[in-house]
């Protein structure tokens, strides 16, 4: 019934390539992965120069042609203190969802402890960020549909219901040279790196948080993971 077409913008940026998979017909949604709030934020995770030119260029062509547009982002240490301000760039390019998730560490290759400490910051630091973003977006349209994958909602209380972990039921079909691979489940898959420190069995959200990556533990520790009491919930409840 709908077919999701994620993008980098590399070739949504030419017309007559967008115009060849709008002729197929089909109901789509376009995801493009925008990586920073500015141009600058964005540029400096791809590492190639233009690259926010070039994607934006053919998120304001697709929006033009009716279509549906959405943003996924990856966070990381380059661009977290850009997102504040993407509810200007989303309102600007008629952007429908924003969805920015953490960097999951598995996803990463082989990689050693020094490159994960210069791409992932810590969940404290990212909170007054993604608060000034989620204050803006509240002012404009409460409803707006934009979401924090995987965040711990210790972090941001008081905007849990922006923060989402797993998904719709989902199973991955990896391909190879030689055909499709036998399909996984993604979110088991996804959270199996993850575990709940000790002080987590005292938190509301205990039931709805997958925990903190094994990695980011190694690296920085569990101590800025406090448990969020229902009494605390209820005071901060803007509902």
């Amino acid at each position: 019934k709908e077919i999701v077409i994620f993008t980098n913008g590399v070739k949504t940026r030419k017309p007559e390539f967008v115009d060849k998979i709008m002729a197929l017909g089909g109901n789509y949604e376009w995801r493009f992965s925008v990586q920073g709030g500015t141009k600058e934020a964005h540029d400096a995770v791809t590492k190639r120069q233009g690259s926010f030119s070039r994607i934006t260029q053919g998120m304001r062509y697709v929006k033009s042609l009716g279509e549906d547009v959405t943003i996924n982002m990856c966070i990381n240490r380059l661009s977290y203190e850009s997102v504040a301000n993407f509810p200007e760039l989303c309102d600007e390019y008629g952007v429908r969802q924003l969805h920015i998730d953490q960097i999951r560490p598995s996803d990463s290759g082989t990689r050693d402890m020094v490159y994960f400490e210069s791409i992932m910051p810590r969940y404290s630091e990212m909170a007054p960020y993604f608060e000034q973003m989620l204050d803006k977006f509240e002012a404009v349209d409460p409803d707006y549909d934009v979401n924090l994958g995987n965040y711990p909602y210790c972090q941001l209380p008081q905007y849990a219901h922006k923060i989402h972990h797993d998904g719709q039921k989902t199973f991955t079909y990896p391909a190879n040279p030689e055909g499709l691979l036998p399909a996984f489940d993604k979110y088991p898959q996804k959270r199996s790196d993850k575990f709940h420190p000790p002080q987590c069995g005292k938190c509301a959200f205990v039931k709805h948080c997958n925990g903190v990556f094994e990695t980011y533990a190694e690296l920085y520790g569990t101590e800025e993971f406090k448990p969020v009491t229902l009494e605390k919930l209820q005071s901060i409840d803007k509902n």
